[in-house]
């Protein structure tokens, strides 16, 4: 039996298990049968070094390390170099950090895909700027997760002469329309929404808290926009985690992790949603939605 072992902080709705599962069933897995997933949630009571440890500690043959930098540091301490390690590194690049030698042969016992969130941060101000041309301030929320996201942003809004009005989230508060208040955000100004997974965690009353005060906003994955955010901007989320699936699999069955080169997503969905458009009263360029590759009416 394959047991596979994982430490997450658990979104709204379960944590994004049903897509890895999905795949995993495809290529041959049967959940109880030949798969087992061990899953410890992370949060006030333990910490995802100390989850990481006990679901290796429980028999985990391969973790999986979804998220940010410090999930897989937990995943490659808690493995001891020895068990495999498959990443989704959404929030940081484990080549600058030196935690892999090289994309095309990582050597060590960790593989998988990343994200350079940096220049998606920057394509999708970019995005929101075009969407919304008469706008001069543009609000973003960010927290310590995605501080190199924010810079980019940053750097971004300089380049445009725009004036960028960011809200810091600290970690244990996620209070969405106070953040809206202490920015003084008004009716139809934009924001960008930074790549966190607090704020995925979060994405229902964030996305509440947006439309509540009628501002059009850009989000990193698709969830956001099934949920009422206006755009998103990003590779598909459901297509990442099934891709992860084909790496555990390919490990189950034998291959090592220096063979097997790490993938950064090459295609890129845009994705608009036209209901919260009308909702909040805003109207998009056809310039823009004509670049859309989904718009949901």
């Amino acid at each position: 039996m394959l047991q596979l072992g994982t430490a997450m902080r658990q979104p709204e709705g379960g944590p994004p298990f049903p897509w890895v599962v999905e795949r995993l069933r495809e290529l041959g897995w049967e959940p109880g049968r030949t798969l087992r997933l061990d899953y410890v949630q992370t949060g006030e009571q333990i910490d995802v070094e100390s989850a990481m440890r006990l679901v290796a500690g429980r028999g985990a043959a391969i973790l999986l390390a979804a998220g940010n930098e410090r999930q897989l540091r937990a995943a490659l301490a808690a493995s001891g170099g020895r068990l495999p390690v498959v990443m989704v590194a959404i929030d940081f690049d484990p080549l600058a950090l030196g935690l892999v030698r090289s994309l095309t042969r990582p050597e060590g016992n960790v593989t998988g895909l990343f994200l350079r969130q940096p220049e998606l941060a920057r394509k999708r101000f970019e995005l929101l700027a075009d969407s919304f041309p008469a706008a001069r301030r543009i609000g973003a929320f960010w927290d310590s997760n995605s501080a190199e996201q924010w810079e980019a942003t940053e750097a971004a809004a300089r380049a445009r002469g725009l004036t960028l009005l960011g809200h810091r989230f600290p970690e244990a508060s996620h209070d969405y329309p106070g953040a809206i208040r202490a920015l003084g955000l008004a009716p139809g100004e934009p924001v960008a929404v930074m790549n966190s997974p607090a704020f995925f965690a979060g994405r229902q009353p964030l996305v509440a808290a947006l439309l509540a005060g009628r501002l059009p906003a850009i989000f990193a994955w698709r969830e956001w926009v099934d949920l009422g955010g206006l755009i998103s901007y990003g590779p598909g989320f459901r297509a990442i985690m099934r891709r992860s699936a084909e790496y555990i699999d390919r490990l189950a069955r034998g291959a090592k992790p220096a063979d097997l080169p790490i993938e950064q997503p090459d295609r890129f969905e845009l994705v608009v949603n036209l209901r919260s458009a009308t909702a909040i009263g805003v109207d998009l360029p056809a310039s823009m939605l004509s670049r859309a590759d989904e718009t949901l009416d």
